[in-house]
């Protein structure tokens, strides 16, 4: 990671924000090596930006309307469309949780994934280019709620990826 961080200000702010579930797996490395994973060392040097990112928690991630599982799927396509190696890792290894091989091809199971993730890869290369033919997709499989919830977590991973990836943050199983 390019920036370093004084581990008694990490470990304060850890501290006051390791029961959210949006970091259990910073939790885990924080119990094993005195540190959380790297992208939440590189929030906290900015606790106030670090503080609107769990905002996101409740009604995003993990909470939200659309289903877990999918979101993950999502931040893997995306995450290895912009080759963040942080994200594309900790999300395959979340993927376990469900019964999925960390290395196994990102495939929907039907046609609501499949939008969402045809949707996530065009957004993600190109927003301006959604076709109608994909929006149609997308608005057959969800409602303006979940249309809504997809394209800004879309958005935020795809922002998540490029704060990663600037930074040269990298995921330590």
């Amino acid at each position: 990671m390019r920036l370093k961080v004084d581990p008694k200000k990490i470990a304060r702010f850890f501290d006051s924000v390791a029961g959210d579930p949006i970091f259990e797996h910073s939790r885990k490395a924080y119990e094993k090596s005195g540190l959380p994973t790297e992208m939440v060392q590189a929030l906290a040097v900015r606790p106030d930006i670090f503080q609107a990112f769990l905002g996101f928690s409740d009604c995003l991630y993990p909470g939200g309307k659309i289903e877990r599982i999918l979101k993950e799927k999502i931040i893997v396509k995306i995450s290895e469309i912009n080759c963040c190696q942080y994200c594309t890792d900790i999300h395959r290894e979340s993927l376990t949780d469900f019964g999925l091989p960390v290395q196994a091809e990102i495939c929907a199971e039907d046609a609501r994934e499949q939008a969402a993730l045809d949707y996530a890869e065009q957004v993600t290369l190109n927003s301006n280019r959604v076709s109608e033919e994909l929006y149609a997709r997308v608005k057959n499989q969800f409602t303006q709620e979940e249309i809504v919830e997809l394209t800004f977590f879309i958005g935020l991973m795809n922002l998540l990826n490029r704060f990663n990836n600037a930074l040269q943050v990298r995921y330590h199983p």
